[in-house]
């Protein structure tokens, strides 16, 4: 090497070892926020996500460094391995405190391609999922799928190839995805109902304008129904707690489009749709009612957080 390559080098390794101690620092200030529950704090559901919106990581990079400074609290032998978190992170799903130490030292003498190997003998699991962006319009997925899920694949092929419909696996995967969401996610329902709803407005105004002698039934507002014969009451005993209708369920998921509405600190929505849930904003035992204004959805994790909230007020009250 001539001077300035050695110089380049040099750098190089000071560089390296500057990533690898900012490594080391960053799994310790991860254990240290799970522990102190510090996302919590910050009113974010999950150590992932304060990774993500409160540090700026991209997801991939959060999950990887989360997943090791985990399993480090399990396996500390990882710190002092000297290996690089990227490769940390593939050991994730197949080392444990027995194997440890051989999977470490697989993982410093092995090439890459013979880790990959070694890791899926030992686990067929080992990378089942990994998603690449090849354009805003299409993104390669790599997952692991049972033999029945293939067969199934290949049902759904052969009966969109019997209608002349496209009937590649992705063409298949996507109108399976399409019919569950149809069925299953409340905010399609919601907009379905809403449109039936609708439609049947539009027939009773045409009957009305033609005087059509066919009797139309009213058109009850679906947020202030009442389902009869199936109340329940609050712990107070003081309102009845009236089980809310699916055209109300509908309303608010429509209007919410199914993601969590709580705000940060800053005024940024949460947007999870993930465990959604119905809120009442006024607690049905101060009062509160199933009206729309008095409904929101949220998130599991600020659903559980906004009832702390409102029951350490409570005992700061009676206190």
């Amino acid at each position: 090497m001539n001077t300035e390559q050695k110089r380049i080098h040099a750098r190089a390794l000071e560089a390296r070892a500057k990533f690898h101690n900012f490594e080391l620092e960053f799994i310790s200030i991860l254990q240290d926020a799970e522990r102190t529950r510090l996302p919590r704090a910050l009113n974010k559901r999950s150590l992932h996500v304060y990774a993500v919106d409160v540090l700026g990581f991209t997801p991939p990079v959060a999950y990887m460094f989360i997943a090791v400074a985990r399993k480090a609290l399990e396996i500390p032998e990882l710190i002092a391995s000297d290996l690089s978190v990227f490769v940390l992170s593939r050991l994730m799903s197949t080392i444990n405190p027995l194997n440890a130490a051989e999977l470490i030292h697989l993982a410093q003498t092995k090439s890459s391609r013979e880790l990959d190997m070694e890791l899926g003998r030992r686990n067929p699991r080992y990378k089942a999922e990994r998603t690449k962006i090849h354009s805003e319009e299409c993104v390669e997925l790599t997952v692991k799928v049972s033999a029945k899920f293939l067969d199934k694949l290949k049902r759904v092929q052969a009966l969109r190839a019997q209608k002349n419909c496209e009937a590649g696996m992705g063409f298949a995967l996507e109108v399976s995805l399409d019919e569950y969401l149809r069925r299953h996610d409340p905010v399609q329902k919601a907009e379905r109902a809403q449109k039936r709803k609708a439609g049947a407005q539009a027939l009773a105004v045409v009957d009305a304008v033609l005087g059509d002698a066919v009797a139309v039934e009213p058109i009850v507002d679906p947020i202030v129904a009442e389902v009869d014969g199936n109340r329940k009451f609050c712990a107070h005993r003081k309102f009845k707690r009236v089980p809310l209708t699916a055209a109300q369920r509908h309303a608010v998921f429509a209007r919410d489009q199914g993601k969590c509405t709580s705000l940060d600190a800053s005024g940024t929505r949460c947007n999870s749709d993930q465990w959604i849930q119905v809120h009442h904003i006024v607690e049905v035992a101060r009062g509160g009612g199933n009206e729309p204004s008095n409904l929101t959805t949220l998130c599991s994790f600020h659903h559980d957080l906004v009832h702390q909230l409102e029951f350490s007020l409570d005992g700061q009250v009676a206190g």
